[in-house]
């Protein structure tokens, strides 16, 4: 994908900030993905703040993709669903070399009716808890723990899923 120009807004009110982001992309594929090709938008209206010693990021992302689409069998699969909803995330500086976060996220995906009639229209609830933990040790490396846990709700089955992920990684910084 290529991101075209986006632009973002960002107002300091004290300890507080309230960031606004546009951001259009083209999506190019290799030939036998070309269905995918297409646009995509993405949107975000986020606050953060300081609170009780920790850190805020309350927001709301929205995403509108223009993408190909495909009916199989009696279910819609396309690719250029709107999605949107809520996330929030807390971090806390548990002392200079180690940080911990939560967050926590809903996103409602709704893909296009542009179907036969008797066709249905796939839409998914997606529910994402998260926790992680960064050790910084050094001036350029750091230690990553990450979790989340993922429930997708689908009107199509074959998209019905609880995940456990775990990430370990290491970092480094240039």
């Amino acid at each position: 994908s290529s991101d075209l120009l986006g632009f973002e807004a960002v107002r300091q009110i004290g300890e507080s900030s309230l960031r606004l982001r546009y951001q259009p992309a083209h999506v190019y594929s290799d030939s036998s993905f070309d269905y995918l090709d297409g646009s995509r938008q993405r949107a975000l209206a986020m606050q953060e703040f300081g609170f009780l010693g920790l850190r805020w990021r309350a927001g709301y992302e929205l995403e509108q993709s223009a993408q190909g689409d495909g009916v199989q069998a009696d279910v819609i699969y396309g690719q250029a669903p709107l999605r949107h909803g809520p996330f929030l995330r807390v971090d806390k500086a548990i002392s200079a070399s180690l940080s911990a976060s939560v967050s926590a996220s809903l996103r409602r995906s709704r893909y296009e009716d542009n179907g036969p009639p008797g066709v249905d229209r796939r839409e998914d609830d997606l529910m994402q808890l998260g926790a992680s933990a960064r050790y910084q040790f050094g001036r350029d490396w750091g230690l990553l723990l990450d979790y989340r846990y993922s429930d997708n709700h689908s009107s199509v089955d074959d998209y019905d899923h609880v995940r456990h992920t775990v990430l370990l990684g290491l970092e480094r910084r240039y």
